[in-house]
């Protein structure tokens, strides 16, 4: 008996061992979706290292997690998405036509609602100004800050940067180089780039 149980945990550590090996310690990677829009087509890519390729296809789970959160949330904008610390899900900030906005937790593929939708404070005339005052939607968004800098947006927000209206991003390029790209909002031209 004490032989079989050896083989077990033997087993077992080599498992754990080629898990670790391939990645199973971090996020997993996830094919993108083809996904096209008005703005841009997303192509279908496979990767097979954790590590992000510098194309747009890396958003398409980005670009699902917002559809997801506009299908949860009638007439509704989004006004930021971002993944969590562990790239386990995606949290989603839509802002309905009375300038309620609400959150909504989506899973890392993108494709089903994990949390909410859930309320947020704020003031609903400041949300409708930010909103009406964006001329690209956060599709469009992704493709001119993927455009400036080729990569994987792990953070997209709508604010306001000295009066104008940006789309402020966190993309990580191919290296793994973290990069802070924010556009305007109704040009798409690129504003600051570090």
């Amino acid at each position: 008996m004490r032989v079989v149980r050896v083989i077990n945990v033997l087993g077992a550590a080599a498992v754990v061992a080629a898990l670790t090996a391939c990645g199973g310690g971090g996020p997993t990677p996830h094919p993108a979706t083809s996904r096209t829009t008005s703005s841009s087509a997303a192509t279908s890519s496979t990767s097979a290292s954790a590590k992000p390729t510098a194309s747009s296809a890396d958003n398409g789970h980005l670009l699902q997690a917002g559809e997801t959160a506009l299908g949860t949330v009638p007439d509704s904008t989004v006004v930021s998405i971002e993944t969590d610390n562990l790239d386990t899900q995606w949290e989603v900030e839509v802002v309905t036509a009375d300038g309620t906005k609400q959150e909504v937790k989506v899973s890392a593929d993108g494709s089903e609602v994990t949390d909410g939708p859930h309320k947020k404070f704020g003031s609903k005339t400041k949300h409708r100004e930010l909103v009406d005052a964006a001329k690209l939607d956060y599709r469009q968004a992704v493709d001119k800050v993927t455009q400036a800098v080729p990569g994987r947006i792990t953070e997209l927000d709508l604010d306001t940067e000295d009066g104008v209206t940006v789309w402020e991003a966190d993309v990580h390029d191919s290296g793994d180089a973290k990069h802070e790209v924010s556009i305007d909002a109704g040009s798409g031209d690129v504003v600051s780039q570090h």
